[in-house]
């Protein structure tokens, strides 16, 4: 349930460590390389410890019970973010993709997104006219 030893693999590009019932993200500081990760269908509730991983340019999350996107705005190569099946339940709760400038796809699909009290459906159409393009 743990990601452990992988020191000695720190030149991979891409890792799949998906369906593992990895609770927290941890073990993965020396993977400097990294460029791909995957981590989806585990039991991850919330994002950090990425901090190393700077050339991440695909991050797989889906199927998490995250509740809120975080920590990911100093992954300056980010692209891709598949966030699907998750736990979001507002657009407050995935607001954080607005602070990474590279990403040119997400996915966040099958989520309970709702409005928030005085939200309307104008408010969310203005936040997805917000991310970059």
């Amino acid at each position: 349930n743990k990601i452990q030893n992988l020191s000695a693999y720190c030149n991979i590009k891409c890792l799949w460590i998906q369906e593992n019932a990895i609770a927290q993200i941890e073990g993965l500081d020396e993977l400097v390389e990294l460029r791909t990760l995957y981590l989806h269908q585990n039991c991850l509730t919330s994002i950090a410890n990425l901090d190393n991983l700077t050339h991440l340019a695909v991050l797989n999350i889906s199927n998490n019970w995250i509740t809120r996107l975080e920590n990911l705005s100093h992954l300056k190569q980010l692209e891709t973010l598949l966030a699907g099946h998750c736990r979001f339940s507002s657009i407050d709760s995935i607001s954080h993709v607005l602070e990474i400038p590279s990403l040119q796809t997400i996915d966040v699909s099958h989520n309970r997104i709702d409005f928030k009290e005085g939200e309307t459906p104008d408010d969310c159409i203005m936040f997805w006219s917000k991310m970059p393009s």
